[in-house]
């Protein structure tokens, strides 16, 4: 059952406030999880409670991958070479997660289906915690979800390659608990450059990325 919101706004401290919003600033909130973690995770965080008071704008980069390789929900390797001359979104989280995680994923799913009309944009889904999430996992996953794999890709890698693709090439942050992973969706370019992150429940942001979706299957700049 979701917690019922109270009228108010929350009251964040003066020490709080600043630190809620630089967390906010690079997509970082706590989720809680249904099993135990395969790392250290302090699942009581209450950070979900205040996202609706702090929104960040979508941020627009320009910053190449780095090389990397994954496998995804077939077992099949996954490389930034993989989808060269498409565009794509991600996101990140974790399968066992109850905190924001179900919603990132029916938010992408939405997104998935206003995307056909465009052509051939592919989602993918980056799972933080691949010490629990396997690829048979991806691939149940993606069927109980109902998830169209021939356009989006669920992926997974050792711990270390998980945390330089989403500091090093997401600009996420660092990676130091599944449970404290971004919230942001990540657009990624047809030259593999990540090009904008955006917040996956923000209607306006929502609106924004489809935009810039649109600029970069017409080679237009964004901004």
């Amino acid at each position: 059952m979701p917690k019922t919101r109270p009228s108010a706004t929350p009251k964040v401290s003066r020490l709080a406030a600043p630190l809620l919003a630089a967390a906010l600033a690079l997509g970082v909130i706590g989720c809680s999880r249904q099993d135990p973690p395969s790392h250290d995770v302090d699942d009581s965080c209450c950070c979900e409670d205040l996202v609706a008071e702090v929104r960040t704008p979508p941020v627009f980069f320009e910053h190449p991958l780095p090389e990397f390789r994954f496998e995804d929900q077939d077992g099949k390797p996954f490389t930034r070479e993989t989808l060269l001359g498409k565009v794509w979104v991600a996101d990140c989280i974790f399968l066992r997660c109850n905190g924001p995680c179900p919603a990132m994923t029916q938010s992408m799913k939405a997104l998935a289906a206003e995307l056909v009309p465009l052509g051939d944009v592919r989602c993918v889904t980056v799972t933080v915690d691949p010490g629990q999430d396997s690829v048979a996992d991806l691939k149940r996953y993606a069927v109980d979800h109902g998830l169209d794999t021939a356009r989006w890709h669920l992926i997974r890698s050792d711990r270390k390659a998980t945390q330089a693709l989403l500091a090093e090439g997401f600009r996420l942050g660092d990676l130091d608990a599944p449970a404290n992973h971004s919230t942001r969706f990540v657009l990624v370019d047809q030259q593999g450059r990540v090009r904008a992150t955006f917040d996956h429940a923000d209607p306006q942001h929502r609106a924004r990325l489809l935009d810039a979706i649109r600029k970069l299957l017409k080679d237009e700049p964004l901004g």
